[in-house]
């Protein structure tokens, strides 16, 4: 048994909104209070932070993103990568002060094994993103190794070899190893 809710919010929808609810609710199996929940959750959290006003929230399908990437320059595919990474710091701060109730992320050191396992969970794997399959990764001495398989393109194994770029220099690992291709990344980085 869950958490007992004390609270009650009422608000009133229109009847397209609550035949979207019915719907999902059937198809997952889900109470719609609980999807009203993560939804009002989901809002506060991603959408109304005050740093998103400078770095958006984004949420794409595989295909869709596919698309964007095959269709921009390597100097934009840099910026996009670039604004994923600042999206992906303002999440890990948010962690950081909502959950583990810290004022400033200065206060825990996230180590690069804890911050890579949580990139892989919430955004790499079928647990997350669903944007890889086989994705293996470790650290091993003074290195880092990473793999996976997708069924993207070559323009998105560049993008998360540029977004693994920045993440890794956060821990002053720099690229030593790089295989990409059409559906396979490996990727190895050495501490500097």
């Amino acid at each position: 048994m869950g958490e007992k809710k004390e609270n009650f919010l009422n608000t009133r929808i229109d009847d397209l909104l609550l035949s979207k609810i019915e719907k999902y609710a059937a198809t997952y199996n889900l109470k719609k209070s609980k999807i009203i929940r993560n939804a009002l959750d989901s809002y506060i959290r991603f959408t109304q932070k005050d740093e998103m006003s400078k770095t958006p929230y984004m949420v794409v399908t595989k295909r869709e993103f596919a698309f964007l990437l095959d269709r921009i320059n390597e100097e934009d595919l840099k910026k996009f990568a670039k604004m994923s990474y600042d999206s992906a710091m303002i999440i890990k701060k948010n962690l950081v002060e909502d959950y583990l109730q810290l004022e400033e992320i200065k206060q825990v050191e996230l180590t690069s094994r804890f911050f890579m396992s949580s990139l892989e969970h919430f955004l790499f794997s079928y647990k997350g993103q669903n944007w890889m399959s086989s994705v293996k990764q470790y650290f091993h001495k003074n290195k880092y190794y990473f793999s996976c398989k997708h069924v993207l393109n070559l323009a998105f194994s560049n993008y998360v070899k540029l977004l693994l770029d920045l993440f890794m220099k956060e821990y002053d690992f720099i690229p030593f190893e790089i295989q990409l291709d059409e559906k396979e990344i490996y990727l190895v980085y050495q501490k500097s």
